[in-house]
């Protein structure tokens, strides 16, 4: 999503004139609310560290003091003004660096905030008086593995692994270690917190809490954030991308709901099985199970957002009750998870609300 084209080549001229060489000596943390799409607003803190690493904290706003919070953190890369971030999961994000003291937010493939779109909305994030690391439990993707009783998870896009510790939870042990059994590091989707992480040169420490996938031998895909934006062409053009990471697996295959909120839907009702089909140009089509539904799709790495859904209005009472909870789940869902033949969609908080098994040509 960009800034209307006249608004974003300004914004480029006077970061690229007043910031040519954005750089970070200590640990900068920038913060702000800025617009949404469908929510009242997204409370945003993000901190950056000299070795190329950031954070972030997104809180999606229901009303002025409650909201879905979050975390993630990736790679940052700078070039003539232009800030752009690359998530552990492959999500986009680019920032203008306005003044030695604000981000311009210009960019989020697959986002909801609403800056492309108007020019008259407050967009900036503001430097905070001390860079500090957000507190939580943080959605990463990396790889981890055990060697001589050490434990390190490093995430996608890292030079660095971090020593990863589990607090004794021996189900989370059990999953570790089936993971890299026979001495192969393992591709995981995990949730966790960060301790000791209070300046830009401390060491830290991964304290995981959950495993959400699992992919023995796996390897983090290539990761390469691209700090140039063009700024010539149709200023839409960044909402009909070619999906990237693991949108470009999702495209042209059809997913057969399994589970909504982690319980198999009821069997025996409707027409047929529900499901859901990725299109090409960020469209999405499927079936409830009692109807046939058509929409948006934008999609960055692990990042989904869907809508507007239009459905066909059949009277299916005895779906009834499935078809309302999977229009619940798209409307939630922000984040997709690939396991082998297993889709999962999960809501801003990480958690598991739906599941699809792809369903292969025989």
């Amino acid at each position: 999503m960009r800034l209307p084209i006249a608004v974003f080549t300004l914004a480029l001229c006077s970061a690229a004139a007043s910031t040519q060489d954005f750089r970070v000596t200590e640990l900068l943390t920038y913060s702000g609310n800025v617009p949404c799409a469908d929510c009242v607003g997204i409370r945003y803190v993000l901190s950056l560290r000299p070795d190329g690493r950031f954070y972030r904290q997104r809180t999606y706003l229901r009303s002025e003091n409650t909201g879905q919070i979050l975390l993630d953190l990736g790679v940052w890369s700078a070039q003539e003004g232009v800030l752009a971030l690359m998530s552990s999961t492959q999500e986009q994000e680019s920032f203008a660096a306005a003044s030695p003291g604000t981000l311009l937010l210009l960019e989020r493939e697959g986002g909801r905030d609403a800056c492309a779109s108007r020019s008259d909305l407050n967009c900036t994030l503001t430097r905070e008086s001390r860079g500090y690391v957000p507190l939580g439990s943080y959605r990463i993707r990396g790889v981890y593995r055990e060697k001589g009783g050490r434990r390190t998870f490093q995430p996608c896009g890292s030079k660095t692994p971090l020593p990863a510790e589990t607090s004794g939870r021996p189900l989370l042990l059990q999953r570790l270690s089936t993971a890299v059994s026979g001495g192969k590091p393992a591709l995981l989707t995990a949730t966790g917190a960060f301790e000791q992480a209070t300046d830009s040169q401390a060491g830290e420490t991964l304290r995981l809490a959950n495993v959400l996938t699992a992919q023995p031998g796996g390897v983090c895909p290539a990761m390469a954030p691209n700090p140039t934006l063009s700024t010539s062409g149709d200023p839409a053009a960044s909402a009909r991308k070619a999906h990237t990471g693991a949108a470009a697996l999702l495209v042209g295959t059809s997913w057969v709901l399994t589970e909504i909120g982690r319980k198999p839907p009821p069997s025996g009702v409707g027409e047929g099985e529900a499901s859901l089909h990725f299109l090409e140009a960020g469209r999405v089509s499927g079936f409830t199970g009692c109807n046939r539904f058509s929409g948006d799709a934008a999609l960055s790495g692990a990042s989904v957002h869907f809508g507007p859904v239009m459905a066909t209005r059949m009277a299916c009472p005895a779906s009834a009750n499935i078809e309302v909870d999977y229009m619940k789940a798209l409307e939630a869902a922000r984040q997709v998870d690939l396991d082998g033949d297993s889709l999962y969609l999960l809501d801003a908080a990480g958690h598991r609300i739906a599941g699809f098994r792809a369903l292969r040509a025989k």
